[in-house]
């Protein structure tokens, strides 16, 4: 099975830290990354299975950073952690891309459920990616048995 990479990035404006539930360290590689440049030349050089962005403070510049990330690689599933909720955030993360919204503290409820959709993008990608295989095998097959 393929190393299943969870890019977390810590998008903090203060001296905090990124804080990485233990739900995602049990079931998946995850790399901690400081900036998008970073996060970039990670997923270049290593599969990705879903990327974590993690908010102390959600101001335009970070959001933008976000909404940049997602239209540059729009197949990778994003989380957005943020310290609060907010409504108006959450609907712009979701209008933006995000396949789930988090707000600190996060409940090991709460990652348990996130880890468990990625598992389930994850086997939908395998799923699908051998369903394509199989389709090409078999268009070949019936392609040489025409000749």
């Amino acid at each position: 099975m393929p190393t299943r990479n969870v890019y977390w990035v810590g998008l903090l404006s203060g001296a905090g830290s990124a804080e990485m539930p233990a739900a995602f360290a049990d079931q998946f590689t995850v790399r901690m990354v400081s900036s998008v440049d970073a996060l970039i030349q990670a997923i270049q050089e290593n599969p990705v299975l879903a990327c974590v962005f993690e908010f102390d403070y959600p101001d335009c510049r970070s959001l933008d950073t976000f909404a940049r990330f997602k239209e540059d690689f729009p197949w990778v599933p994003a989380v957005m952690v943020t310290p609060g909720h907010s409504e108006t955030i959450a609907r712009w993360a979701f209008r933006n891309g995000a396949r789930v919204f988090l707000v600190h503290p996060l409940s090991g409820i709460e990652t348990e459920h996130c880890a468990r959709r990625l598992q389930i993008i994850d086997s939908a990608r395998v799923s699908a990616g051998t369903c394509v295989a199989q389709a090409l095998n078999h268009y070949s097959e019936q392609r040489s048995s025409q000749r």
